[in-house]
Parts: structure tokens; C-alpha cells; sequence
């Protein structure tokens, strides 16, 4: 997971934010996650997610997906189905040697991102029951209407450096453009999906 500052024009422009939410953006940090699931409901898979920052609904601020890809089609159908997450398919190549890790996306063949991180320092517990509810919230706006998630999550995490990263805009926004906050990696984690809801 890598946290980022991102100026607001970039994010209009480069975020992928559907044109239905443009106006509801309301900003702050910014987050890409990379993520090796060794099991969910729909088997293994590796993911590659976008978050801006944070848009308003109703009174309050919540996190939404603007771009995510995902390693197999049934990630895809199960994530625009359940939470409408507009996820796509991509192959992902996934190496982790000691403690840094490279990551490869490409689509018909061509490599459209690459990401090296390394691991340092110690290993620290996490729950998500220390972030307020809004924050792990997502709000994903479909065709039809709004689903609301509340995630929740636990596991470990270390610190992390980001060694390299080259994105192709056109696919994914080029976080080099952003200022970097941080980066961790997560392990032994297990998250939890809620059933979306229609309503907060």
C-alpha cells in the first residue's frame, strides 16, 4: 500500500474519476494498493487498485475506486456485480525475492506498469478497528445506484520503500506525479467484504 499527495487538477484530469462524481471530489490523501490474494471466494488473484482521496455524499466523506485491475475475469464479474467496482482484466507478474518485490501489469501483451518495493524495519499488528468508520468506507456509484461498503481488515504490516515505478497514463494513473507519504506491506491480512448496501 502506497499513500500519496496528489495535486487536485492531476487527479481531475489523470484520476479516472467517473464523470457522474467530478463534482462530489473532495480531496486529501491518496492511495494504490497492491494486493496478492491467496484465497478469497473466488479463488487466488492479484489486484491493482486506485483511490484519489475522498468524495462527498450526503454530509460525509468517502473513499471510491476509480481504477482497479484485477488477474482474473472472475475477480472482475464478482467485484462489478456485489460492489461495483469497475474492475478489468490484466496479467500481473508477481516476484518477491528476500525483501523487495517486483510487480508487472500488461494487457495483449504490452507492459503498461511496473512497480519494485522493499521491505524494512519491523513488523507491527493492525486492525481497521482503529480507522472511523467513513474512512473504510467505500462509496462505488454504479449505472443504477450507490453501494456502500464498511471493509474491515487485521493482519501485520512492515514499512516499505518504493524502488521504481513507470505507469503508462493512459492505463493507470502515473503516481510519480504525486508526493509519496508512505508505503507498508501488509501480511498475513485477512479482509473482509461486506454485502454492499444501498444506503449509509
Amino acid at each position: 500500500m502506497v499513500g500519496y499527495w496528489f495535486p487536485r487538477a492531476f487527479i481531475l484530469e489523470n484520476g479516472f474519476i467517473p464523470a457522474r462524481l467530478v463534482d462530489s471530489f473532495w480531496g486529501g490523501p491518496g492511495v494504490v494498493m497492491l494486493v496478492n490474494y491467496h484465497h478469497s471466494e473466488v479463488g487466488p488473484y492479484q489486484e491493482l487498485l486506485f483511490m484519489p482521496g475522498r468524495f462527498r455524499y450526503q454530509g460525509r466523506r468517502f473513499s471510491s475506486i476509480t481504477k482497479i485491475y484485477v488477474s482474473t475475469w472472475a475477480s472482475v464479474v464478482n467485484g462489478r456485480h456485489h460492489w461495483a467496482i469497475p474492475k478489468e482484466m490484466a496479467n500481473f507478474a508477481w516476484q518477491t525475492q528476500d525483501s523487495v518485490t517486483h510487480i508487472h501489469l500488461s494487457r495483449e501483451g504490452y507492459r503498461f506498469a511496473s512497480f519494485a518495493f522493499k521491505t524494512l524495519g519491523p513488523t507491527l499488528s493492525v486492525t481497521s478497528a482503529l480507522i472511523p468508520a467513513d474512512w473504510r468506507t467505500l462509496w462505488q456509484s454504479g449505472d443504477a445506484h450507490s453501494l456502500f461498503t464498511r471493509l474491515q481488515g487485521v493482519g501485520r504490516i512492515k514499512m516499505a520503500r518504493l524502488l521504481h515505478a513507470q505507469i503508462d497514463p493512459d492505463f493507470f494513473p502515473d503516481i510519480t506525479q504525486g508526493r509519496l507519504l508512505a508505503a507498508g506491506k501488509f501480511t498475513h491480512f485477512e479482509m473482509t467484504f461486506p454485502k454492499a448496501s444501498t444506503s449509509l
